[in-house]
């Protein structure tokens, strides 16, 4: 049927209109009846307009650290959403868990994890831990520690992301000459951290998170890292509209392997 829709649509369309024309009309004329993630195949991530207006960021809270309050953690409306990833099959959702916690492994550990420990990851998430669980006990194993007891110091460049970024999106500043000496496994931990604290705060009021990751999606995209077709998205709004339509534990996924592949290649 597909295949069908193609081939009785491109011949009425070709002769009419420039190939840029021609593919965004077809692309107009297929999107009600495929997949998303088939347009996306085929034509691309739809870009907005130069003249699209820009998302408002919401107010970024003044986060102190205690050691008492947890209210932030405590369970939200967000949480209980239901997604198409509810709707997937076990095998499916197997495959995705997999391949997330191939990547998570990757970009915070900087190395492949073994057969044995991704077994161990895969039934957790299997029996409902959060992702964001998963991450918190790659971050406080002994591997990670010994990480960040190595004197790998950070960058000039990872030091001027991470005041830009803090000072923009956790209403935060760490001192210059501190980072400066600092490891960077050490700061992209901390930084990680302090990013899902506002998530986390954010999150009571949904569409302020929406926009704050929507706005911090767009804005790391502009960097030449990106291998997934998606993060290279520059759009706020599609960026807003993936968070509106997914689960708070995968936008909170995301936030950890963007911010930690950053801190890796910057």
């Amino acid at each position: 049927m597909k295949v069908l829709l193609l081939i009785l649509v491109i011949p009425t369309l070709a002769f009419s209109l420039s190939f840029t024309e021609m593919k965004s009309s077809l692309r107009d004329k297929l999107e009600p009846y495929l997949s998303k993630s088939l347009i996306v195949k085929v034509f691309g991530v739809k870009e907005e307009s130069s003249q699209a207006p820009k998302l408002k960021m919401p107010v970024i809270p003044k986060l102190e650290k205690s050691a008492t309050d947890v209210s932030i953690y405590e369970e939200k409306e967000i949480d209980k959403k239901k997604t198409q990833y509810d709707k997937l099959s076990d095998i499916k959702k197997q495959r995705y868990r997999i391949a997330f916690l191939k990547e998570l492994y990757r970009v915070v550990s900087r190395k492949k994890i073994g057969q044995q420990l991704l077994g161990t990851y895969v039934d957790r998430l299997s029996q409902g831990a959060q992702r964001e669980g998963i991450y918190r006990s790659i971050v406080s194993s002994r591997d990670y520690f010994e990480l960040e007891s190595n004197p790998t110091v950070a960058s000039k460049k990872l030091v001027e992301f991470t005041n830009n970024y803090s000072a923009k999106f956790l209403n935060t500043k760490f001192n210059e000459s501190t980072l400066l000496n600092s490891n960077k496994y050490l700061i992209k931990r901390n930084l990680t951290e302090k990013a899902l604290e506002v998530a986390e705060y954010l999150a009571s009021k949904p569409d302020d998170l929406y926009r704050w990751y929507a706005i911090f999606s767009s804005e790391i995209s502009k960097y030449p890292i990106w291998g997934n077709k998606v993060r290279k998205v520059n759009s706020e709004k599609y960026h807003y509209n993936w968070a509106k339509n997914t689960s708070f534990d995968l936008i909170k996924s995301e936030i950890i392997i963007k911010l930690h592949i950053l801190c890796n290649l910057i």
